[in-house]
């Protein structure tokens, strides 16, 4: 089923990023972003609620190179669907396939290793 980002049913899990410039154990993740809270999708049960103030530094350094490359309008949150948020518009832009990109207006998709996914699994504000 290809859920809406604006529904509110809408769960997303890490999807595989098949890359031949980066080694297999990375990961798209799922972001969002509402108001001053940091939404990370783990899988589909577990996610990661974060404050700026507590926010890993490797999620704050690709979310800053995100929005440094990100030059037009992000599309509204009903305009795109779960598919289609783990594929970037510029399959060929490199920041891309290493940070990720903007899917939207509150969501993202963060290039993150297994080990970064393991250290914000251990993080104890599980919802």
């Amino acid at each position: 089923m290809n859920t809406s980002c604006a529904s509110s049913s809408f769960s997303p899990a890490p999807f595989p990023h098949f890359d031949e410039s980066l080694a297999s154990d990375y990961w798209r993740v799922p972001l969002r972003i509402l108001g001053d809270s940091y939404i990370v999708f783990l899988n589909e049960n577990i996610k990661r609620i974060f404050k700026s103030d507590n926010l890993p530094d490797f999620i704050k350094l690709a979310l800053a190179f995100i929005k440094a490359s990100s030059i037009t309008s992000p599309k509204a949150d009903s305009e795109v669907y779960e598919l289609d948020m783990f594929l970037p518009e510029d399959k060929d832009d490199d920041l891309c396939k290493e940070s990720g990109w903007r899917a939207s207006e509150s969501w993202f998709i963060v290039i993150l290793s297994k080990d970064q996914i393991k250290e914000l699994a251990g993080y104890s504000n599980e919802t």
